[in-house]
């Protein structure tokens, strides 16, 4: 009966993870604004996070089919670039260049949840896993009315 109980929550999970990331609602399309952020670190002081926080909840994102552009709630400006989301892997990156500057940066995020009106993504940084985590953070983008 233990067996027999553990396959059936088995396949209900496989079911719902396939359906998960089958999920067309999964779009990025619009304008999305950041509902809420948390970013931790064992490295820097709080104030220097409450900061980072605090330009996380003024940055807005405008994604169409093939382009994305970031109004940094920060001294950085404007990025204008391009994105994959994969529902299927769960990730979502871009590439972008500063509109102000000229630099390039770029991101690799984790998709938590995903559905047409919420995403939640936690990001590192720097995102190059060969370095060391600087921070680690958790923001919820919300669609714009």
């Amino acid at each position: 009966m233990k067996k027999l109980s553990f396959y059936f929550l088995a396949t209900i999970i496989v079911a719902s993870l396939a359906a998960c990331g089958s999920d067309s609602s999964c779009s990025m399309e619009g304008e999305w604004k950041v509902k809420s952020a948390e970013v931790t670190s064992e490295k820097l002081d709080k104030s220097v996070l409450d900061m980072a926080k605090e330009m996380m909840l003024k940055t807005t994102y405008s994604f169409t089919a093939d382009s994305v552009t970031i109004k940094s709630g920060g001294p950085s400006g404007e990025f204008h670039g391009s994105y994959v989301l994969d529902a299927t892997g769960q990730t979502l990156s871009w590439a972008t260049i500063g509109a102000t500057n000229g630099a390039a940066y770029s991101d690799n995020m984790k998709i938590l949840n995903c559905s047409g009106s919420e995403v939640t993504i936690v990001k590192r940084n720097p995102a190059d896993t060969t370095q060391a985590a600087l921070t680690s953070s958790t923001i919820v983008l919300e669609k714009a009315n």
